[in-house]
């Protein structure tokens, strides 16, 4: 029952805050309306009183006016008439006057009209202020009706305001309530569970009385067994001991042998290192005893006493002899640096500034993957008969002849026929080089064009691929920026390019060269890089080239003498 009451005074709550709503409203819109009016009637009494006024005004202006013309007028007709004028004249002036009288006529009848015109807006002026002093009386007691009716949707606002906070206050109520009847759900249900969960734990401790019966059952037998392994496990301890003694004499003895062997292998290390050095220094020697010997065939040649000559060189066998008896007698004693110190260094001294070449077996195996006939590198898989896909010109390699033909395309032009980019199989490397001296790896390559029936552009380029490394062989107005250095050519014209790797005790950079025709060309390029491989490269368009690595020197010797070659 109390419920009931609740809901049936919270609607009447909410039955009065809506009907006080609805006055207010109405309230306000009436305020609004009667705000509007007055706006409107005061704007058509001024707008009305300001256009009566503004007619008298033109009206009396308009009569002062004719009034002077006409008195104006008449002055000027008594001069006239004293003046002794023809009676042409005279006639002219009497019409003209008679109109102007004319004139004056409609003029006093139209001032009549707009008089009786200013009577009616007189009479209409002041009917419209006696409905302007009742609207300002109606006006007045609006606004004292607007004061009550304010003061009344005050009162009726914080009434409605007290009914809100009442109908909160219910609400909350009926949310605890609502809340406290749901702790006494939960709480029945938990009281379910618990005594689910007892029942269970009932069960549960029974089954645990039989388990623990049943271990310990089972822990007395596992003391039996257990007294029995400790009986064996002492008797273990006992021999573990030995062993463990035992253990550490080995571990002692093992040390002692480790060391050993570690001061063998050092040794054995050392002895390798200068059995290599020795190796090594006696190929030196061989080379250098072999250049001397050509040397001095040189100056057999060149002098004219051959036998002062022959008694030189046998002083100069003698002495190499000497010098390699004496490395046989210091590989064999382990002291190279005692007896030949002196020697020994100006020789090293001599070999450090000598260049020799190193040849290197090598051929073209591979395509540039940024300079290829198209775009989809065709030549990739087969170098030696392969062929475009795209039907642009391509290059076939002829391994046996060192050929690089390249194949032109006349049915697509210029654009057909791309400049194609070769790299050889083997790197030139600064591991292969000498320890003393410099070392130098050398190629060359004949060039050829290929005849076409268009005109066609033809250039070709060797070195190492990259944009410093790499000469541009071109006889057209092209500058191609991305290589350091252009040259002109003939068909077959020989140009060469070498590297030269410094020794190793030596602080420099290796360095590039190139060469035409067996002579020096262009200049030589420092690289800044640390790299230590270099591919040889040539690139070719529109004309052919037969490559030489120096595989068969006797049959295929180089143009440029790589012998003679000086810093």
């Amino acid at each position: 029952m109390t419920d009931l009451s609740n809901s049936s005074n919270d609607l009447s709550f909410v039955d009065s805050g809506c009907s006080l709503k609805d006055s207010g409203c109405s309230c306000s819109k009436r305020l609004q309306t009667l705000e509007i009016g007055m706006k409107t009637a005061l704007e058509l009494v001024i707008q009305s009183n300001l256009g009566w006024k503004q007619n008298q005004m033109d009206l009396d202006n308009e009569n002062k006016n004719f009034i002077d013309g006409m008195g104006q007028l008449s002055s000027c007709l008594d001069k006239i008439w004293m003046i002794p004028i023809e009676k042409e004249l005279r006639e002219r002036l009497l019409s003209t006057f008679t109109k102007l009288q004319k004139d004056g006529e409609d003029l006093i009848k139209r001032n009549e009209k707009l008089n009786i015109e200013n009577t009616r807006l007189i009479i209409q002026s002041k009917l419209t202020d006696s409905k302007m002093n009742k609207f300002k009386e109606e006006n007045n007691s609006t606004l004292t009706e607007l004061a009550k009716l304010r003061e009344d949707y005050k009162g009726l606002e914080n009434e409605l305001k007290s009914k809100k906070n009442l109908i909160d206050q219910l609400h909350d109520e009926e949310n605890e309530l609502i809340k406290e009847i749901e702790k006494l759900q939960n709480l029945r249900i938990d009281n379910i569970l618990l005594k689910n969960e007892r029942d269970r734990l009932h069960d549960l401790s029974n089954l645990q009385r039989t388990e623990i019966n049943e271990l310990n059952d089972e822990k007395e037998e596992l003391k039996t067994k257990n007294k029995k392994l400790k009986e064996e496990c002492d008797y273990s301890y006992n021999e573990s001991l030995d062993l463990f003694v035992r253990k550490e004499e080995l571990e002692a003895e093992n040390k002692e042998l480790n060391e050993e062997c570690d001061q063998l292998y050092a040794e054995s290390k050392n002895l390798r290192t200068e059995i290599n050095d020795l190796i090594t220094q006696k190929e030196i020697f061989e080379v250098a005893n072999k250049e001397l010997n050509e040397y001095c065939e040189k100056l057999v040649a060149e002098r004219q006493d051959k036998e002062e000559l022959e008694a030189e060189n046998r002083e100069l066998n003698e002495e190499c002899d000497q010098l390699y008896a004496e490395r046989q007698n210091a590989l064999e004693n382990s002291s190279i640096f005692t007896s030949l110190s002196c020697d020994y260094g100006a020789i090293l001294n001599f070999i450090n500034k000598r260049v020799f070449f190193i040849p290197f077996p090598n051929k073209i195996t591979k395509t540039c993957h940024l300079q290829k006939c198209c775009g989809l590198d065709c030549l990739k898989s087969d170098l030696s008969n392969g062929y475009c896909f795209n039907n642009n010109g391509f290059v076939n390699v002829d391994d046996e002849n060192g050929l690089l033909k390249y194949k032109v395309v006349e049915e697509r032009g210029r654009n057909g026929n791309n400049f194609i980019g070769l790299y050889a199989k083997n790197e030139f490397t600064k591991a292969l080089s000498f320890r003393f001296g410099y070392s130098l790896f050398y190629f060359e390559a004949t060039l050829r064009k290929e005849a076409t029936k268009h005109s066609q552009t033809y250039f070709a380029a060797i070195g190492f691929g990259g944009d410093s490394d790499t000469i541009l062989l071109n006889n057209g107005p092209q500058n191609y920026t991305i290589y350091s250095q252009k040259f002109s050519w003939r068909d077959f014209d020989v140009f060469g390019c070498g590297i030269i790797f410094p020794p190793v005790r030596e602080h420099e950079r290796p360095y590039i060269f190139f060469t035409k025709n067996g002579k020096r060309i262009g200049d030589i390029i420092i690289l800044t890089k640390n790299a230590a491989n270099y591919c040889p490269f040539i690139g070719l368009k529109c004309c052919s080239a037969k490559i030489n690595f120096g595989n068969d020197l006797e049959a295929r010797p180089f143009i440029y003498n790589v012998y003679n070659h000086t810093l």
